[in-house]
């Protein structure tokens, strides 16, 4: 059960798979790893929060995998200081992060489930599984 929730949440992806496992990790006590239930979180109430230049920003980094807010402001032709509004508004609202490994910002992995099928729902996406 736990890795099946596992998969589901990070939608198969090792990358996000692995990170959510180590978030999962809640202690390490004589060579025995301690893990929490993954719980799928709760991110519905957002749905309302997301208008379409937020959901076209979601797209255009899910899409490069990770963008600085320049990029993003280049990519999407908007103004940089709409644009860092923006990608300040979606870390505060938990779905984006900073890349750990280049410059920019990501889908958080949590959020990645929760993002995609907003993005279907606004017909910015295709092939998400319901």
């Amino acid at each position: 059960m736990f890795l099946d929730s596992l998969y589901l949440q990070s939608e198969g992806v090792f990358r996000s798979a692995l990170e959510l496992w180590q978030a999962l990790i809640e202690r390490v006590e004589g060579g025995i790893v301690f893990m929490r239930q993954p719980v799928e979180p709760k991110f519905k109430l957002l749905d309302s929060e997301l208008d379409l230049s937020d959901r076209f920003l979601l797209q255009a980094i899910l899409q490069h995998g990770s963008l600085t807010p320049m990029e993003a402001s280049r990519v999407l032709e908007m103004g940089m200081k709409e644009c860092e509004g923006r990608t300040d508004r979606l870390q505060f609202l938990e779905l984006l992060e900073p890349d750990p490994l280049y410059p920019g910002l990501r889908v958080r992995p949590e959020a990645g489930r929760f993002v995609r099928r907003a993005l279907f729902r606004s017909n910015l996406l295709t092939g998400v599984k319901r």
